[in-house]
């Protein structure tokens, strides 16, 4: 019976404590994600509006996003909502509690590393190929976008400039299927500047080149050398002034972090090792961080519940960082492949296994003394 009773009583404990960091971790990634899809929406607002973008594709990007975003928010979210629930655990004395009721620190673990557990499996999902795959399609859907903004360089009743600077373009009427009515192009050609007008006007596209034409019917040419008269007048009935010339697509397909993983499991170059070991360290780390979090949210009610939050955030960016400078020497030869990134997880990892023994080594002197 009483067995039965202690399997009950964890069982309840893991599911509370499973539910709260949970909770936790939902609210303070939620939080984040918004904060930088916001922030995020704005830019690409203000390009679709400098005209930079499409105004539909913002919604496109903002999607695509969301999956490299969550990449990089599930650790510290894991982080810091284990650190709030447990301390709000701490400053209404519930751990104290459970400690006196003889709740250690592998009850405690058990709900946290299953909710850290799930969380893993899902950054592997999400660094080794769901991540990949938005990048390259972030990076193309961009590019795209561009290459069609740059398309739409008439406005009806606005002058506005090529990329280059060197033409300036005005269109009186721009019809929805792109037909120009009333054209005006001003700009500069092998040293003589020239002035175009013309009453229709269109343009068309190198599906191969990416290469702009401006065809103009019915109009007129003025070009000449400002200051003197010889300049030249041309009546025309067809014409075609180039435009600045696209790109194409200007996707990269060999960016390192565009590759899918099991090419870069094939190449084996140093780039491509230190890639590789970073998308592998992403959900390595979540699981290090949930571990590190529950020896370092440890507080007295007096230090309230967010009381060591600033520490738990200056550990993440620290771990962060020395990944990320660890990817760089591995990329430039500095630092073997074979220690790459792992020597910052046994850091990380020694690091909270030392709280933890200096916590509860303490603690168990104090029961012993007492």
């Amino acid at each position: 019976m009483a067995l039965n009773t202690g399997k009950t009583v964890r069982s309840i404990l893991n599911r509370y404590l499973f539910r709260e960091t949970l909770v936790s971790w939902l609210g303070v990634t939620g939080v984040l994600l918004l904060i930088l899809l916001s922030s995020r929406f704005s830019r690409y607002l203000g390009q679709a509006a400098a005209g930079e973008l499409p105004g539909e594709a913002v919604f496109s990007l903002l999607g695509l996003g969301v999956v490299n975003y969550l990449t990089l928010l599930i650790p510290i979210g894991l982080l810091l909502g284990i650190m709030m629930a447990l301390g709000r655990l701490y400053r209404d004395s519930e751990m104290t509690a459970l400690m006196a009721c003889g709740v250690g620190p592998g009850q405690v673990y058990r709900p946290i590393m299953l909710l850290a557990g799930i969380l893993a499996v899902a950054l592997v999902a999400l660094s080794m190929y769901l991540g990949p795959l938005s990048a390259r399609q972030t990076d193309k859907v961009h590019q795209r976008a561009e290459r069609e903004a740059r398309l739409s360089v008439f406005e009806s009743g606005r002058f506005k400039g090529s990329e280059d600077g060197s033409k300036v373009f005005y269109a009186r009427q721009v019809d929805d299927d792109g037909q120009l009515h009333d054209v005006f192009l001003h700009g500069d050609q092998n040293g003589n500047e020239a002035l175009v007008t013309a009453r229709t006007g269109h343009q068309t596209l190198d599906g191969e080149t990416g290469d702009r034409t401006l065809v103009l019917r019915d109009g007129y040419r003025y070009q000449g050398e400002p200051g003197r008269a010889d300049y030249a007048i041309i009546q025309f009935g067809t014409h075609g002034v180039s435009l600045a010339g696209g790109d194409g697509e200007r996707y990269v397909a060999n960016k390192v972090d565009f590759l899918p993983t099991a090419e870069l499991w094939k190449r084996g170059s140093r780039g491509t090792i230190a890639e590789l070991e970073w998308r592998i360290s992403i959900p390595v780390m979540a699981l290090i961080l949930a571990f590190l979090a529950v020896p370092l949210a440890r507080t007295s009610p007096r230090q309230g519940r967010y009381g060591r939050l600033l520490a738990a955030i200056l550990v993440y960016i620290i771990y962060s960082n020395l990944l990320g400078v660890s990817k760089v020497w591995v990329q430039r030869g500095t630092l073997s492949p074979a220690i790459g990134l792992w020597w910052v997880h046994v850091l990380m990892l020694g690091g909270a296994l030392a709280l933890l023994a200096l916590q509860y080594g303490h603690r168990r002197q104090k029961l012993e003394v007492a």
